[in-house]
C-alpha cells in the first residue's frame, strides 16, 4: 500500500509538472519543431520523438569523417525517430560515433543506449556556491519527472566530462563546448557547423525569440539566466559564425541575435 500511495504521489506530482510546463509554454508561444528538418545544406537533420507528453528534439549531424554525430538522443531507449531518419539516409546505426547531451534528463539522454559504438560527450557538472548544500536542496519536483536530473555528486562512468571553453576538432569538424549550468548542474550548449545547440537551457518563440528556460523543472532558473548573460557576452563578437539557434523542444530560430536581445532586455 506505501509504494501504490509513492507511486500515486510521483504520477501526480508529474502530471502537475507538465501541466504548469504546458501552460508555460502556452503563455510564451513556442517556435515549430519540424521532425526532418535540415539545417546547412543538409549535414543537420532534425528529429522530432513523440514518445514523451511533450516533443523532443535530437539532431543528426554528417561528420566529414564519414561518420555520424547526435546532439542529443531522446527519450526513446530504442531510439526509434533516430534509427529511422538514419536509415532514410541509407545508413546505420552503428555509424553513430559521437554523441554530445546538452544535459542530463533523461528525456535527452536515454536513447544513448542504442548506440553502443558511440562516445558520449556531457559538460562537467558545475554546482556554484557551496556544493553540499546545493546538493541537499535537490529539487525535489525534477526527482519525481521521468527524466529526473541527474545528481552531480556521482558522475557517470560511461562519459566523457568535457570543461567549458573545449574544443574537440573530428577531422575538421569542431565542437566546442560552453558550460550553461542551471536548467540543471550539467547544461551545456555547443557550437558545431555554424549551429549554437542549447538543449533546455533556452527556449525558442514564434515571434522568433527566446526565453530561458523553463520554470518547474530547473534546479535553477536564476543561475540559468546569469549563465545565458553570460553567454551572450561571450558570443557576441562572434555573431558572424552563428547561423542558428536550436533548442530541446522547439524549432530553430535564425541567428545570434535572439539571445543578444534576450540578454540585452533581462
Amino acid at each position: 500500500m506505501k509504494r501504490l500511495l509513492i507511486a500515486v504521489s510521483i504520477i501526480i506530482s508529474v502530471l502537475v509538472v507538465l501541466g504548469f510546463v504546458g501552460m508555460w509554454a502556452v503563455k510564451k508561444g513556442i517556435s515549430p519543431l519540424v521532425d526532418g528538418a535540415q539545417l546547412q545544406d543538409g549535414r543537420v537533420t532534425v528529429v522530432v520523438d513523440n514518445t514523451s507528453p511533450m516533443p523532443v528534439a535530437a539532431y543528426l549531424l554528417k561528420l566529414n569523417n564519414g561518420n555520424l554525430g547526435l546532439i542529443d538522443a531522446t527519450m526513446d531507449p530504442e531510439a526509434k525517430a533516430i534509427c529511422s531518419a538514419i536509415r532514410r539516409m541509407g545508413r546505420s546505426e552503428s555509424e553513430v560515433k559521437v554523441i554530445f547531451c546538452t544535459h542530463s534528463h533523461d528525456d535527452h539522454t536515454a536513447g544513448c543506449r542504442k548506440f553502443p559504438n558511440a562516445t558520449i560527450y556531457a559538460m562537467k557538472p558545475s554546482i556554484q556556491g557551496n556544493s553540499q548544500s546545493s546538493i541537499s536542496n535537490w529539487n525535489r519536483i525534477q526527482q519525481a519527472m521521468p527524466g529526473k536530473n541527474q545528481d552531480p555528486s556521482q558522475p557517470r562512468r560511461d562519459v566523457q566530462f568535457l570543461s567549458d571553453g573545449q574544443v574537440l576538432d573530428f577531422n575538421g569538424d569542431k565542437f566546442e563546448a560552453f558550460a550553461l549550468p542551471g536548467h540543471t548542474y550539467d547544461s551545456a550548449a555547443y557550437l558545431v557547423f555554424g549551429i549554437l545547440f542549447m538543449g533546455d537551457s533556452a527556449a525558442g518563440q514564434y515571434n522568433g525569440r527566446i526565453g530561458s528556460a523553463p520554470p518547474f523543472v530547473s534546479v535553477d532558473r536564476n543561475m540559468n539566466q546569469r549563465e545565458l548573460k553570460k553567454l551572450a557576452g561571450r558570443l557576441q563578437n562572434r555573431k558572424s559564425e552563428i547561423d542558428y539557434l536550436t533548442f530541446g523542444h522547439q524549432g530553430p530560430i535564425k541567428g545570434l541575435d535572439p539571445l543578444l536581445l534576450w540578454a540585452s532586455s533581462h
